[in-house]
């Protein structure tokens, strides 16, 4: 029996073309033989690199990415009082009102004391300030400022008060030292009556392009009843005496 055998032939050139030419479904055939486009078979290319990078690989969130961060739970609230100094630690969760619960009526305030040298640079001349705070150590209102070129100088009561010196008595620098007075009608920045409660009166003084001295606060309460009181003498500061008067 004689094998039938096919010969192994290279492909027809036309045939190539006939397998490897077809059309693709993008392209309908036209008359006479010309392809021409097919809208409907168009495919959308497959998305590029960087929108891909843009999809979250943990999958969908329910969190919007523009919204900020929720606060931990021990972060304390925007809200709350800041203070400093011995009081701290009562007033720090208590709000002004708390501080000074009384009501808000006028008085008639008299401080006054008697500075002191510590032979600083430019001593005797002297600048300073006298300033009335809350129980909490918070700034109410400037009484009298001596100063003018070196005001930078009181660092305690520009800390306190931001450079304020609304209704207080302004002077220039003091060419020596004496007593110093400042007075108050018991009202805030806003010429309103403050809440009666405890206050402090304080001082500062330098001689020097620096903080120079600051005297310990004195305490009062503001209340129905007149005050009056002396109290006692400190390094730079004597003679300390603090007259309220109601109406």
């Amino acid at each position: 029996m004689r094998s039938s055998r096919i010969p192994n032939r290279p492909w027809h050139p036309l045939l190539l073309c006939l397998l490897a030419c077809a059309p693709s479904p993008e392209v309908a055939q036209g008359s006479a033989g010309h392809a021409t486009w097919n809208p409907a078979a168009t495919r959308s290319p497959p998305p590029s690199d960087a929108d891909v990078t843009s999809i979250d690989p943990t999958g969908p969130s329910d969190v919007d990415a523009d919204l900020p961060p929720t606060p931990d739970a021990e972060d304390p609230p925007d809200e709350a009082p800041v203070v400093s100094g011995r009081d701290a630690g009562a007033a720090r969760d208590l709000p002004p009102a708390v501080v000074n619960p009384g009501p808000a009526r006028t008085c008639t305030l008299t401080f006054q004391v008697t500075t002191v040298t510590f032979n600083g640079s430019y001593a005797p001349r002297n600048v300073g300030a006298i300033w009335v705070s809350d129980a909490g150590g918070r700034f109410v209102k400037s009484l009298n400022v001596w100063a003018a070129k070196r005001i930078r100088h009181l660092v305690t009561w520009q800390g306190a008060s931001m450079g304020s010196t609304v209704d207080a008595v302004t002077s220039a620098t003091a060419s020596n030292h004496g007593t110093r007075t400042g007075r108050w009608n018991c009202t805030g920045l806003d010429h309103q009556p403050v809440p009666d409660g405890t206050y402090r009166i304080n001082a500062e003084m330098t001689e020097r392009n620096g903080l120079g001295r600051v005297m310990t606060p004195v305490t009062f309460v503001k209340g129905a009843s007149a005050v009056d009181l002396t109290a006692p003498d400190q390094s730079n500061f004597k003679g300390l005496r603090l007259q309220v008067s109601v109406p």
